[in-house]
């Protein structure tokens, strides 16, 4: 992500260059912002149409985009365009993708919040980190980005015992060679091969061969497949290789508030004690839902908290790529603060 800013002016030139970009850009987008960016308008005549190339302006209704997608969608009112193009006033959706470049412009001003996230992203190198879990039916790859968490690749390949000597040793090349071309065409920089028994090693001793400068890490998980991707994003040795990816790192933020509560330490959730805990300077760590900050009827009162901590030195996280985390927290009500001291 390349980020430059004029906070005078109350606007932040930003161009995507990956997925995970426009999930950062999602992320600081609000009901009311206004967005520039170059799009195609359809122009009619009375024999004819066509689409023109055009720059908008849009004061943003809605936005939307999957996890792990690659376009962004961003649905407003035009508020200027060429004025042969007679649309102010219409609605309008801009499609965002790699390599596009936009203006988003607040009416007040930008959270220092939100500002430091679009840091953090353009700091960031794209993670390009992997999961394969294996067993004896198959394999199953997940790819682990900032913006989620989605399985991209499943094969049945009956690994059958070692015993069987060569039929084994052919069935596991072949699954090798898929999931290498897999790995390969997503330019993979870190694998963790997990699984029960030995499958995961062997196939991670045969993909290593087929894919180049990847950092292969392994892990025992109790299952293959779909199951044991979930469980390995628990373990620790794959938390300290994936450490700066969003999914894993609001996992683990979970697990130290569920640790907190079973210490009964202090912790805070609820607008009401979490901003009586910023004001205090108690909080060490606040974590915001990003649905929270979509509702208009609380987002003032959040980002007043947000910016409440960072003036004391507290780090703010906003939760947005792990569905389990992004359930749990809004069952808090969608803002909660592991602190420093307890607040009566």
């Amino acid at each position: 992500m390349k980020v430059s800013a004029d906070r005078k002016l109350k606007q932040i030139r930003i161009k995507a260059e990956n997925a995970d970009d426009l999930w950062e850009l999602y992320n600081v987008l609000y009901v009311g912002d206004i967005i520039v960016g170059r799009t195609t308008r359809e122009v009619k005549t009375s024999t004819s149409s066509w689409r023109r190339p055009v720059t908008l302006t849009l004061r943003i209704e809605w936005a939307e985009m999957q996890p792990m997608g690659d376009r962004l969608r961003v649905h407003g009112i035009i508020l200027e365009c060429p004025e042969d193009l007679d649309a102010r006033g219409k609605h309008h959706t801009l499609t965002i993708k790699p390599g596009d470049e936009v203006v988003l412009i607040k009416d007040k001003s930008w959270s220092d919040a939100d500002v430091n996230r679009l840091k953090e992203a353009q700091a960031r190198t794209p993670s390009n980190v992997f999961i394969v879990s294996v067993d004896d039916t198959g394999a199953t790859i997940a790819a682990l980005t900032n913006s989620g968490m989605a399985v991209i690749f499943e094969e049945e390949n009956k690994l059958i015992d070692k015993a069987e000597g060569s039929i084994y040793r052919e069935r596991l090349k072949e699954l090798a060679a898929k999931v290498a071309a897999v790995l390969n065409e997503k330019r993979a920089i870190v694998v963790a091969f997990v699984g029960p028994s030995f499958f995961k090693d062997d196939l991670k001793d045969e993909v290593v061969k087929l894919v180049k400068g990847i950092r292969a890490i392994t892990a025992d998980t109790s299952y293959g497949g779909y199951a044991g991707i979930l469980e390995a994003m628990k373990r620790d040795e794959i938390k300290k290789a994936f450490v700066e990816n969003q999914v894993i790192f609001e996992s683990s933020l979970v697990e130290e508030f569920t640790k907190r509560i079973a210490k009964d330490e202090p912790i805070a959730y609820g607008i009401d004690a979490v901003e009586a805990a910023a004001r205090a300077g108690a909080v060490e760590t606040l974590v915001v839902s990003r649905d929270i900050l979509q509702n208009q009827e609380t987002r003032q009162r959040v980002m007043a908290v947000m910016d409440e901590v960072y003036k004391r030195h507290g780090v703010v996280r906003l939760f947005s790529a792990n569905r389990e985390a992004l359930t749990w927290l809004n069952g808090f009500g969608g803002i909660a603060a592991l602190l420093r001291f307890s607040v009566s």
